[in-house]
C-alpha cells in the first residue's frame, strides 16, 4: 500500500500541486465570505468582559 500510494505521489506529483495552488486561495476567499461577520454582534462587550482575566 505505501509503495502504491508513493507511486502515485511521484507519477502525479506535479499535478497534485498545481490542484492545490489553484484551489487554496479559492478555498479560502469562500469560507471568508461564508463566515465574515461586518458588524460586531450584540452583547460581545459584555461576553468578552465577563470572560477576560482581570
Amino acid at each position: 500500500m505505501k509503495k502504491t500510494f508513493s507511486d502515485i505521489v511521484v507519477k502525479y506529483g506535479t499535478a497534485i500541486c498545481a490542484l492545490a495552488v489553484m484551489v487554496a486561495p479559492v478555498a479560502a476567499r469562500s469560507c471568508k465570505l461564508l463566515w465574515y461577520e461586518s458588524e460586531q454582534p450584540d452583547g460581545l462587550d459584555k461576553f468578552v468582559a465577563e470572560h477576560t482575566e482581570k
